[in-house]
């Protein structure tokens, strides 16, 4: 499913990058991650999901939504995540 079509309906979300990106799966592990997954990272009880975002990306991410607040510079330093103009992610920062 494209990933705009997924994020459909969702207010104030602020999205960077390819949107026509076909995602295959959902996932909030980056363990569980594999070719086209769109990682989810939040911030949980006990861990951080920003803090495993490059494993996410070196399991296959192809798209990553960072918490709201959350900084994606300061967690993804992957190729394509240092330069916000290409950045395929997703970031809901200022909602």
């Amino acid at each position: 499913m494209e990933l705009k079509k997924i994020l459909a309906g969702i207010e104030n979300i602020k999205t960077r990058g390819d949107e026509t990106l076909d995602i295959k799966s959902i996932e909030n592990n980056s363990k569980n991650v594999k070719d086209g997954s769109l990682f989810i990272a939040i911030i949980g009880y006990e861990d951080d999901g920003h803090n495993y975002v490059n494993e996410a990306i070196e399991n296959g991410a192809v798209a990553v939504i960072f918490e709201a607040g959350a900084d994606y510079k300061e967690y993804a330093t992957a190729p394509g995540f240092e330069d916000e103009e290409e950045c395929d992610g997703v970031n809901p920062k200022d909602v």
